[in-house]
């Protein structure tokens, strides 16, 4: 069983390793521009993705649509 004390250090030591590794994250999340892909490039879907798209929201429910982010995502990534 800890201690009182090695209980605070452990929860001290968490909390620390929270806010650091929070940071981290935060410092490497950037977006490096290159001349096919800036802030301003427009993307749709093509005719033929967007069948896809139809098809991959039909499968949640009506209140569960952001659920297909994920899916959607990687059929944007595969059409670029």
């Amino acid at each position: 069983m800890l201690s009182t004390r090695s209980l605070r250090q452990a929860t001290a030591l968490s909390r620390r390793f929270q806010a650091t590794s929070a940071r981290w994250g935060h410092s490497y999340s950037f977006h490096i521009n290159t001349p096919d892909n800036t802030p301003e490039t427009h993307f749709d879907f093509s005719a033929e993705n967007y069948q896809r798209v139809k098809s991959i929201l039909g499968k949640y429910p009506t209140n569960y649509k952001q659920s297909g982010i994920i899916p959607l995502l990687d059929l944007a990534q595969r059409q670029h």
